[in-house]
């Protein structure tokens, strides 16, 4: 079977291990160093892509884009995409595939974007930890989605939605907003009983009375500094949906600013293979609380 050529911006943790695990599959996975930061360009560099000098480049040689970027990058790289589309491309029309955390609304005007410039616009969400890690859902909609099914078993599970555009990008935003919204919501708490000096009162408490959040909470709280600065960009969306929807966007307005809170005072420098796996639920709120006496 011929596979598609894959192009993949950008290469954070999810975006990496999806080109690991699709190279990994015998697909052709492209992407640039332009740009990128020393991160980045070492998560590339050890995930079997094929490196191309330029965005031009990735864009002229792939049949299937996906952008794996964090929801501000997302215009921003469906604006270069399309550009060069119209500019550079001498292929068939490019799928372009957008994989973030973006409203429907969003998804839609990236979608004209892509298609006013000559291409053809899937919309996805991916639900779920880095394929390594876990097996993530790769969920997809719009004309040309059910071509993404070829990449089903490649580590990750893919969904066709059969739905209009927007529906995959719902779909993200109702599961982080839930999922990701507890956890800001239960890092809120803890950090507001360390103000009050309540933190081992209120842990003693979980623990008696709810001993499955206690459980989810030691696993999940002292993680966060890894994911929080994405997030705060992600809870923005999700409020904006619930907005469109008719309900109040104040809860994940306060989860970005608990989550901005969390990557302010642990900085961004932390990955999933660096965390300090000795932090506790009560080290972070300890060190969130002092934060806001400052």
């Amino acid at each position: 079977m011929n596979l598609p050529r894959v192009g993949i911006l950008g290469m954070g943790d999810m975006g990496a291990a999806l080109a690991k695990s699709l190279s990994g599959h015998g697909v052709t996975v492209l992407t640039t160093l332009e740009g990128r930061s020393a991160a980045s360009c070492d998560r590339a560099k050890s995930s079997g892509v094929t490196l191309q000098a330029r965005l031009a480049d990735v864009v002229q040689t792939c049949d299937v884009f996906l952008s794996v970027v964090p929801p501000s990058k997302a215009d921003i790289l469906a604006e270069a995409v399309a550009s060069h589309i119209a500019r550079d491309r001498t292929g068939g029309p490019l799928l372009f595939v957008d994989c973030n955390a973006v409203t429907p609304d969003h998804a839609c005007r990236l979608a004209r974007m892509i298609e006013a410039a000559g291409g053809s616009f899937v919309d996805g969400s991916i639900i779920g930890p880095p394929p390594g890690v876990g097996t993530p859902r790769l969920y997809v909609c719009g004309n040309r989605a059910a071509e993404l099914l070829a990449f089903d078993g490649m580590g990750l599970i893919v969904r066709d939605l059969r739905a209009p555009v927007g529906r995959a990008s719902a779909l993200k935003l109702l599961f982080s907003g839930l999922n990701k919204g507890f956890n800001a919501l239960s890092a809120t708490m803890v950090i507001a009983a360390e103000r009050l000096d309540m933190g081992e009162a209120l842990q003693a408490e979980i623990e008696t009375m709810v001993p499955a959040l206690s459980k989810r909470m030691t696993a999940q709280i002292p993680y966060l500094p890894v994911n929080a600065a994405r997030w705060v960009p992600e809870m923005h969306e999700i409020a904006e949906l619930l907005s469109e929807v008719g309900l109040s966007p104040g809860f994940h307005k306060g989860a970005a600013e608990t989550f901005g809170l969390i990557a302010n005072e642990f900085g961004n420098g932390e990955t999933r293979e660096t965390f300090d796996r000795s932090r506790t639920v009560r080290d972070l709120a300890r060190a969130c609380a002092a934060r806001l006496h400052r």
